[in-house]
């Protein structure tokens, strides 16, 4: 083989070689450039459930709950049911630390507007049962602790007067037994009234 062949096969395998290195390198660079966006896309996502999860709690039986409840005519928000439960579980934990029985009439009275908030009613009768009810288990246990976890009775959902009515149970790192609170859920926003919420918790 001449030296001018040698040269020319020499000079095209090195462009070829180049044109290979050049193809891999913006594989490469378009490889990264994908997985940096997708990167950026997860954190982004992350951040947003984080945000979404916070404030609410989720209990187990949500997925037969958001069934009925859209089969029966009901249009609000889910997420009101899931706030309105992480504000009763924090108010429940509160009011089991710092109100005594004593204290009831004087709380009740200072207090109707957070009650409202919280709880989802303020109806006295009811306050007192729930006080009542953590005594009775304070007295036997000493303290509830943290927050466990929760569910709904899925066997027990009933619609009646615009309401979806059925049990959340709230265990506690304490008391495994769990306490129920007997939930109503409006079907719409016209059962919302100056003393109940959309959501509100009752002590059977």
């Amino acid at each position: 083989m001449s030296n001018k062949k040698k040269k020319t096969i020499l000079i095209i395998s090195i462009l070829i070689l180049g044109i290979i290195i050049l193809i891999l390198n913006i594989i490469l660079n378009v490889a990264e450039k994908k997985q940096q966006e997708n990167l950026i896309k997860y954190e982004l996502k992350k951040q947003e459930n984080d945000e979404y999860y916070k404030g609410k709690i989720f209990p187990a039986g949500i997925s037969k709950l958001k069934y009925l409840y859209t089969k029966n005519g009901g249009i609000i928000n889910q997420d009101y049911y899931y706030e309105q439960l992480n504000s009763l579980v924090k108010y429940f934990i509160k009011i089991s630390n710092n109100v005594s029985e004593s204290e009831l009439e004087t709380f009740y009275d200072r207090n109707r507007n957070s009650i409202l908030k919280n709880i989802g009613t303020n109806d006295k009768e009811n306050f007192s049962r729930i006080i009542e009810t953590i005594k009775k288990i304070d007295n036997v246990i000493g303290s509830f602790g943290e927050y466990k976890n929760s569910e709904i009775d899925t066997e027990n959902i009933s619609f009646e007067d615009g309401y979806c009515i059925f049990d959340t149970i709230i265990y506690f790192d304490n008391y495994e037994k769990g306490i129920t609170f007997k939930t109503y859920f409006s079907l719409s926003d016209i059962n919302k009234s100056q003393d109940k919420n959309i959501v509100y918790f009752i002590i059977k």
